[in-house]
């Protein structure tokens, strides 16, 4: 589970294993709007729970009410949420899936006094068996055209990532009730082609405000080692952290769209999270790898520039046969201590033209990867870390039983705090998803190197060719993208740089420098630009800054000689 560094620690002071249920407070009002404690009784008859939000910024819940709903004194939901005030307008309604409990009669409370200013927007929380929506939700000028986003809240980390009979399943971590990081969910969406994704229901709730679903993996239970699998159906499987249990695992049996839990859980009680777990064939065993935080400082020592909060991070294998009992076998320990911080990754993948030769890669949650060796039991890493790409990806995933032996990586397209609310105070959604990439392991100069470059599938969004032109002059390739202001784009050209020049190339006002010869090929959506250079060996991330949202001047340069070989523009469309 990635959060900002600043307030992680804090955050799990009052998180992580806190163990016992939320506390109720006594003596809720009868009143449905009265000052004081809230209190509203209903009869599920929608499918949704209605709800209006007011934004607010991350980490802020100074004016957030937390809210409950209960049936016969069972918690069943608690979320907390920002409300609009007395003459206020909502920035936006969340829909709250509560269809799980039809027909029953349950409670609407609030866990502490709310104000009286706030009765109006108590009175407009409501049930209904449609979500709110705008014909311009996926118009929005802030909206990405070729990324996926939620429609509503806040995303971050990528979670289970599966693929499933023909369905490529992204799971991620999700607020429903605002723009900024809380009430950690599993959201979820699906897609048949990698690029087109289809939002569906939150996949794992939050069982109050204590327990959250913090991040982990997804994979299929193919040989039904866990024994749920019925009439032939192969149980897909998510593996996360309960921030009140701990590492959990889920089934499903309807292709991913619900889950069960194990009743084993937690598997594993320690301090840490975000679990994956791979089958390990030679030892025909599954594998669990699990951020971990140690009571002791571990050898080898951190480095001399790791705050201590990180000295004790460290990534812990777990073995198992049937995923209900695991062992620990070992854990992975390295000085750079930022490298084995959170959402552990751990894959094997053959070397580019060595068909018999393979290596593990371990990274954790901002894709500083290791390359090595792994028995079943121990990683050993023979090189790193080195980083995956530059900007905004986090907490990546490789896509679990990927047809045809595919490396497919997802990351969340990290932002920090809400962007663009200064621009568009109410704002609906917050953060994405970066485009899918191949992965590939290469020999290069300087030893082996992953290297990530968008899967083929992107390349069905090209909506028109704009040029493809060998050897143009700089005028004329200067006049080319003059042509492309505004539009979406993908960008390809090879460029030749002798001795120190080097390229420089804006496109929609964000520049990109290339100090070498080789392609380069830049991805341009309306906030997030993608840069692949030399087939992916370096990567770069740009989220469009505010203040020069509107910049869409492209140009190219190239300073201290050199040329352009080939030069090809598609403008891209839209995946909603």
């Amino acid at each position: 589970m990635y959060l900002l560094s600043c307030c992680k620690k804090e955050l799990f002071g009052f998180l992580l294993y806190a163990g016992a249920l939320f506390l109720q407070a006594p003596g809720f009002a009868d009143s449905a709007v009265a000052a004081g404690l809230f209190e509203k009784e209903m009869t599920i008859d929608g499918r949704y729970l209605l709800v209006p939000v007011k934004n607010s910024e991350q980490r802020v819940f100074a004016g957030q009410h937390i809210l409950q709903i209960t049936e016969g004194g069972r918690l069943l939901r608690e979320f907390r949420v920002k409300l609009p005030e007395n003459g206020d307008s909502p920035d936006w309604i969340a829909a709250y899936p509560v269809y799980p409990f039809s027909g029953e009669t349950v409670t609407l409370k609030s866990s502490a006094e709310v104000p009286e200013n706030y009765s109006d927007a108590l009175d407009q929380i409501r049930l209904s068996n449609e979500k709110p929506a705008r014909p311009d939700d996926y118009t929005l000028p802030y909206r990405d055209q070729f990324h996926f986003s939620v429609r509503r809240g806040w995303n971050n980390d990528v979670n289970g990532l599966v693929y499933n009979d023909g369905v490529y399943h992204l799971y991620y971590q999700y607020n429903p009730f605002n723009i900024s990081w809380d009430n950690m969910h599993w959201g979820h969406a699906t897609s048949t082609d990698l690029v087109h994704w289809a939002e569906q229901e939150i996949a794992l709730f939050q069982n109050h405000k204590k327990d959250m679903m913090f991040s982990g993996g997804g994979f299929m239970d193919v040989q039904n080692t866990s024994g749920v699998g019925t009439n032939g159906i192969i149980p897909q499987f998510a593996a996360f952290t309960s921030t009140g249990r701990g590492e959990c695992l889920a089934y499903s049996l309807d292709h991913g769209m619900t889950f069960a839990e194990l009743p084993e859980n937690p598997v594993i009680q320690h301090h840490g999270r975000d679990p994956k777990v791979i089958w390990h064939e030679p030892s025909h065993k599954w594998i669990l790898i699990v951020f971990d935080e140690t009571d002791e400082i571990l050898d080898p020592a951190p480095l001399p520039n790791v705050p201590e909060a990180r000295r004790r991070d460290s990534f812990a294998f777990y073995s198992s046969e049937d995923l209900r009992e695991w062992t620990f076998e070992s854990r992975f320990v390295h000085p750079d201590r930022k490298a084995t911080k959170e959402c552990p990754e751990l894959f094997e993948i053959p070397i580019e033209g060595r068909p018999n030769e393979t290596r593990w890669i371990v990274y954790g949650v901002e894709n500083r990867y290791f390359i090595g060796h792994f028995d079943g039991r121990r990683f050993v890493a023979e090189s790193g870390p080195f980083r995956g790409e530059i900007g905004l990806g986090r907490a990546a995933q490789i896509v679990s039983d990927a047809p045809d032996n595919r490396l497919i990586q997802i990351a969340w397209a990290y932002q920090g705090s809400p962007f663009y609310l200064n621009k568009w105070p109410d704002q609906k959604f917050s953060q994405g998803i970066l485009l899918p990439r191949e992965v590939s392991l290469k020999e290069t100069p300087a030893g082996l190197r992953l290297f990530f470059y968008p899967v083929k599938e992107v390349e069905a969004l090209r909506k028109k060719q704009i040029a493809s032109v060998e050897n143009p002059s700089m005028d004329e390739a200067a006049r080319i993208l003059q042509s492309c202001e505004g539009k979406l784009l993908d960008l390809l050209l090879d460029v030749e740089l002798p001795g120190s020049s080097n390229l420089e190339l804006t496109v929609n006002g964000q520049m990109i420098t290339v100090h070498q010869s080789g392609s380069v090929r830049v991805l341009s959506d309306r906030t997030m630009t993608e840069v692949f250079i030399h087939q992916g060996e370096r990567v770069m991330s740009f989220r469009r800054p505010e203040k020069t949202f509107d910049d869409t001047s492209c140009r190219v340069r190239i300073h201290g000689g050199g040329k352009i070989g080939h030069l090809e523009i598609y403008e891209m469309g839209s995946i909603w």
